[in-house]
């Protein structure tokens, strides 16, 4: 009896941990189109017959630093090097589009959460040619929106815009000024009736 009991708590935790932590953080998702778009990069390197030594740029963006470690690491898996003052190809890299976006389901307490990773750029060759690149990878599933937190980190670099804080031309303006005029109209009656 204890052991049926037992084995069923311990059945039960392990879904219950298997659920609650199945969904991945958005810094494990942004690692993964990192990682995808890092390799897809490589594969021109290779198919272009780019040295072995090449010299990478990246533009200045809040994601470079993360982008970075992952390109190197992968980098350095092919067998590549990376020198800042001697290479005879240099890659220059831009991190053109990074997105967050949660969007609200009708009739659902879920969010769509959609992250989009763009990186383009070009290879200089020793052999002077140029070859242009763009990629683009998307990640796009639904969460629930009690677990947006926990699954940004509390982290600026991964969080996103929520639909709460996009709802556009109203909440900008159309409130703020009927507010505004309300509170006016409410200080002129006030003195309107009070000196009567």
């Amino acid at each position: 009896m204890v052991n049926r009991f037992l084995c069923l708590v311990v059945s039960f935790l392990v879904v219950f941990v298997f659920t609650t932590f199945s969904t991945p953080k958005n810094s494990e998702v942004v690692a993964e189109l990192s990682r995808k778009i890092s390799r897809k990069i490589i594969e021109l390197m290779i198919n272009n017959q780019v040295d072995s030594v090449v010299c990478v740029s990246i533009e200045k963006h809040s994601l470079k630093h993360f982008f970075e470690n992952f390109f190197y690491y992968e980098l350095n898996g092919f067998g590549y090097r990376i020198n800042q003052n001697d290479s005879n190809s240099k890659l220059s890299l831009v991190i053109y589009e990074y997105e967050i976006d949660y969007s609200n389901l009708p009739n659902s307490e879920k969010v769509n959460r959609k992250i989009k990773l763009s990186v383009v750029g070009h290879i200089n060759s020793k052999k002077s040619f140029v070859f242009p690149f763009s990629f683009t990878e998307y990640y796009s599933d639904e969460i629930e929106k009690q677990d947006i937190r926990f699954l940004e980190e509390n982290n600026d670099l991964f969080s996103g815009k929520d639909a709460e804080n996009r709802d556009g031309f109203f909440k900008k303006y159309i409130e703020p000024i009927v507010v505004v005029s309300a509170s006016a109209l409410v200080v002129i009656l006030f003195f309107t009736i009070r000196s009567r």
